[in-house]
């Protein structure tokens, strides 16, 4: 940890009455310019996600079982390179541009910006070598030939996607969610579904699919280059005198290999299975589980929305020293995420069933409970808030690392366990049993490290209504409602919900346009 860190660190030791009572008013009002412009890209978000969905299911109806297998496979290959490329900078980049962008170190600040990238690329570089001279021996047995195939063209995807994740965090840092909201939410994924849509249209295979993906994440990632240079222009950083350009490698480096951990952890939850299944099983049971997976996928939504803003705004409290303020944003936050997720967590548990075989057919029914074992934990994730993120920022590194190798080890070890008896099933459990592990952990350290963690009981009946929701959707599941009715029954249990815990989520203050409307007015204004 750097000096800087150090004293910031013990800053957070302020005694509450007199910290609270000077951070109260500003930090209420910064959570709920937090909150609002989240929810801003969470509608960025939710756009993109109907659409990557109907890009999911135009994929899964389009190709054959064993060919989406295949296609699934080598996207989960992706994933698990671009976990490595960053080395945990893309996780800690957010953390250093507010650093130095608050103490205007314009150098510095360029200097993480070129780091990264550089880092991404020379590691990008040589996987694409490697993979390219030695995929038969890296991905050989069943369907060898389609599968290396696929993966040597995909495995472009995963240096693109990491320069992308870099450039969208520099548009957050500089406050910029409407960038990010029309280059990330918007271009990307209906590049996608062009691609997929061509690919139908023109009856193409698979192999086709592959390349259109690969040449619309490098058509986006140009547009982003070249977007993001003026907005770099205009910020006050960049208006001071001097540009020489400091790398900050020590301490850059210091803070995100350690962090490397929390990627793969990351992605042994969410992408390890299907390799694993790639490898014990067949393809087939890939495209079981991974068909379904970006649906309980769905319930990150909101805490992937809310964190490309929260991130840059915690991180400022914690270089003030405002610890209440940090705090408030924290439960303020997760209260918002529990609730705004709901709607997803009830479809993808409760009515799992008539929402997988009504999307993607019949030949998918055995994907209900894998979908519903995989929201239950990454509804976990959201509704506890960003534990993990926080600890990030405090510093608490070790602390993050062990964390992450505990839950890493618990994956591998339930999922060598359960996948080559149950399958995708196995892997499912695996994958939500390991999310849940890891959020006790790092909840737990939240609480050590900082009073951030310290539960506030204001949100308790957020909390207790939501839970109650839940068994009043699974006490309707023997009727076996349609989807249409199924949804029907979900709007008016969130709209209970909100309705029930509008004060504790301070909804007319977060949104006044509500107080602009009558009836709103009158349901939801206190």
């Amino acid at each position: 940890m750097s000096n800087a860190d150090a004293s910031t660190t013990a800053e957070l030791d302020l005694p509450s009455e007199v910290e609270g009572a000077a951070a109260a008013p500003g930090a209420v009002t910064t959570a709920r310019g937090h909150i609002r412009g989240s929810v801003m890209l969470l509608v960025g978000r939710l756009t993109a996600m109907l659409i990557a969905f109907g890009t999911q299911v135009i994929t899964v109806r389009y190709l054959s079982k064993s060919d989406y297998g295949a296609f699934a496979y080598g996207l989960s290959i992706v994933a698990l390179v671009q976990a490595f490329l960053a080395v945990g900078l893309d996780r800690a980049d957010t953390r250093f541009l507010c650093l130095y962008e608050e103490r205007r170190d314009r150098g510095r600040f360029l200097g993480v910006i070129v780091t990264e990238a550089a880092t991404i690329l020379s590691l990008g570089v040589a996987t694409l070598l490697v993979v390219a001279l030695g995929r038969h021996m890296l991905f050989g047995g069943g369907n060898a030939s389609q599968v290396t195939t696929l993966v040597a063209v995909l495995i472009v995807l995963a240096p693109t996607q990491a320069l992308d994740t870099l450039i969208v965090n520099c548009f957050a840092v500089l406050s910029k969610p409407r960038a990010v909201f029309i280059r990330r939410y918007l271009m990307e994924p209906s590049l996608r579904l062009a691609a997929v849509l061509a690919v139908v249209a023109l009856g193409q295979s698979v192999g086709a699919l592959a390349v259109g993906y690969v040449v619309a994440g490098a058509v986006a990632l140009t547009v982003y280059s070249i977007t993001i240079i003026p907005v770099l222009r205009r910020s006050p950083v960049f208006k001071l005198n001097g540009r020489r350009l400091r790398m900050p490698l020590r301490e850059l480096f210091g803070f995100s290999v350690p962090l490397l951990t929390t990627n793969l952890t990351f992605t042994a939850t969410t992408t390890f299975g299907a390799v694993l299944l790639g490898k014990f099983g067949n393809l087939h049971q890939v495209a079981a589980y991974r068909a379904v997976q970006p649906v309980a996928a769905l319930n990150m939504m909101v805490l992937l929305s809310f964190g490309t803003l929260f991130t840059p705004v915690a991180a400022r409290f914690h270089a003030r020293g405002n610890t209440e303020a940090m705090r408030h944003l924290y439960w303020q936050t997760t209260a918002w995420m529990a609730v705004l997720t709901l709607p997803v967590f009830l479809m993808s548990t409760a009515f799992a069933s008539p929402l997988t075989t009504t999307v993607f057919g019949s030949r998918y029914s055995s994907s209900a409970p894998i979908l519903a074992v995989l929201a239950i934990g990454y509804y976990v994730n959201a509704a506890m808030g960003f534990n993990g993120t926080v600890l990030q920022i405090l510093g608490a590194t070790r602390y993050v690392v062990l964390g992450n190798l505990t839950a890493l080890a618990f994956c591998v070890i339930t999922s060598l366990a359960l996948i080559p008896a149950f399958g995708a099933l196995g892997a499912a459990v695996s994958a939500s049993a390991s999310v849940v592990v890891h959020n006790i952990i790092k909840q737990a350290g939240v609480r050590r490290y900082s009073r951030v963690g310290v539960y506030d009981n204001h949100y308790t009946p957020v909390f207790l209504v939501i839970a109650l929701s839940l068994v009043a959707c699974e006490l309707l599941v023997p009727l076996k409602p349609s989807l249409p009715a199924a949804v029907g029954i979900v709007a008016l249990a969130t709209g209970a919900v909100l309705l029930s815990v509008r004060r504790q989520l301070r909804l007319a203050d977060t949104f006044p346009e509500i107080g602009r409307l009558p009836l709103l007015r009158k349901v939801f204004v206190a």
